[in-house]
């Protein structure tokens, strides 16, 4: 590929807004996934870590009971690239025995988090018109 020196000036003055709008794609995708995992976890009985939630007392699926939780929550991606995961459903779990999280903790984002991000990155990154 021949790059001219206009071509090269074009770059130059486009280039922030390409990776700007490159940012906020990856962003947008991976926020769209992680809201899908995080509601997936309600119905298959599985945390983020891939570990089983235990039986309720009552019975019934683990971590399903009127929907509420699953489908309350906001998940964004910060202008710098942050994740934030809020659940504004007031039966949000407390945690009290490390066996109920439904929320990334201390252990980080899930390895297939960080490879959906990654594959997100790198098919974005493919449509990319530099």
């Amino acid at each position: 590929m021949h790059l001219t020196r206009q071509r090269l000036d074009a770059l130059g003055r486009d280039l922030p807004r390409i990776l700007q709008e490159y940012r906020r794609r990856v962003g947008d995708l991976f926020a769209e996934y992680v809201r899908g995992e995080l509601q997936k976890q309600h119905t298959s009985g599985v945390n983020l870590y891939g570990e089983r939630y235990p039986r309720p007392k009552r019975g019934g699926q683990p971590m399903l009971d009127t929907g509420e939780l699953m489908h309350a929550y906001l998940v964004r991606v910060t202008d710098t690239g942050r994740l934030v995961i809020d659940n504004t459903s007031p039966h949000t779990i407390v945690d009290h025995d490390g066996r109920h999280t439904h929320l990334p903790d201390e252990r980080g984002m899930p390895e297939k988090w960080k490879q959906k991000l990654a594959q997100i990155r790198v098919a974005e990154a493919r449509k990319l018109k530099l």
